[in-house]
């Protein structure tokens, strides 16, 4: 029986492919992993290879890195460097 992987198909990603597919970084791929925001496997179990799905950051509802915001201004004082200055 030819597995997923002989049709170029890959059903699960390492954590540096997902990182290099969306943007995000492996630091950041791993909060999300640990904070059980986005889907992953770990068939090795604790403190074993963790694996995501292709679309684990879709599914969370996550950003992506350089998306576009929604243009409203930032709560808190502006810096002293971007205030107008005479």
């Amino acid at each position: 029986m030819p597995s997923n992987t002989d049709k170029g198909v890959r059903k699960y990603l390492t954590i540096k492919e997902l990182s290099t597919l969306t943007g995000f970084s492996e630091t950041q791929l791993l909060r999300l992993q640990r904070d059980h925001r986005i889907p992953f496997f770990q068939p090795g179990g604790k403190g074993g290879k963790l694996f995501f799905p292709p679309d684990a950051i879709e599914k969370s509802g996550q950003p992506q890195p350089g998306a576009e915001t929604t243009g409203l201004p930032l709560a808190g004082r502006r810096p002293s460097w971007m205030s107008n200055q005479k």
